[in-house]
């Protein structure tokens, strides 16, 4: 099943083994581990360079009756409107009251009715790779690799990769956006936007020959866009706006391939 739903930005495949060759590259993801391994056997990328949601899948068997439910849940799911967050909301009074139901519903159905079913062991149970988790993984590869986080380079999306961007980005290291949405951006230093994976390979060869000052004066508009990301609200609000709509439309497009 995860070999069937793998999806890859163009050129990734390829760009990942590569990388690898260039400087010590590791994978940090929120995924569950039956997914990393089928990305590893398809990109020839070694698993011992992974930190992921540890999961086995083969601890309960999912009875008729338990999947009867899922199913219904799954429908009424993909059929919800698309969960959009006001920029404005700081808290949950601050959400629309559809909003507020749709998401005390979703509550009830993981945390309530899946949480106390046989199968909701994975929910009790496991300990997914969140953001401390990830921050940690950082830590964790510079210790055992002897490497300053100075000279490390995250790449992150979103907010579960706020703490790990944060942490590079404090400690002078290269801390990127890429395809990011507020949290990510908010969190790292510089940003990209792109729907090709050849992007890392460039910049990886231009960190590990020179260091973060190149990446400093770089700014790109073709093939990709990379810049430092603006302090000034205003510009840093255009660039919210700008890679979260990318950032939808890529991911539309990903899943779209998927048939």
């Amino acid at each position: 099943f995860s070999k069937k739903t793998l999806a890859f930005l163009l050129e990734v495949p390829e760009v990942l083994p590569n990388l690898n060759k260039i400087l010590p590259t590791f994978i940090i993801s929120t995924s569950y581990k039956p997914y990393l391994e089928a990305l590893c056997e398809v990109t020839k990328f070694p698993m011992e360079n992974v930190f992921c949601t540890e999961v086995d899948l083969d601890k309960v068997k999912l009875s008729p009756s338990e999947a009867k439910i899922l199913e219904k849940f799954h429908e009424e799911i993909v059929n919800m409107p698309l969960i959009e967050l006001p920029k404005e909301a700081q808290k949950p009074e601050d959400l629309p009251s559809e909003l507020l139901k749709t998401l005390d519903y979703l509550e009830k159905i993981f945390f309530d009715i899946i949480w106390n079913m046989d199968i909701g062991v994975f929910l009790r149970e496991v300990n997914p790779i969140g953001g401390s988790e990830k921050a940690k993984a950082c830590e964790r590869i510079s210790k055992e690799l002897s490497i300053p986080l100075s000279e490390g380079f995250y790449v992150g999306d979103s907010i579960t990769d706020t703490q790990a961007l944060s942490l590079i980005k404090e400690n002078k290291g290269v801390s990127l956006s890429f395809n990011g949405n507020r949290y990510a951006l908010r969190s790292a230093e510089f940003y990209a936007l792109s729907k090709r994976g050849g992007i890392f390979l460039e910049l990886a060869k231009i960190f590990s020959e020179e260091g973060r000052e190149p990446l400093e004066n770089l700014v790109k508009k073709e093939p990709y866009e990379f810049g430092k990301i603006p302090l000034q609200k205003e510009e840093f609000d255009k660039l919210v706006e700008k890679s979260e709509a990318f950032r939808k439309k890529v991911r539309g497009e990903l899943i779209g391939a998927l048939g």
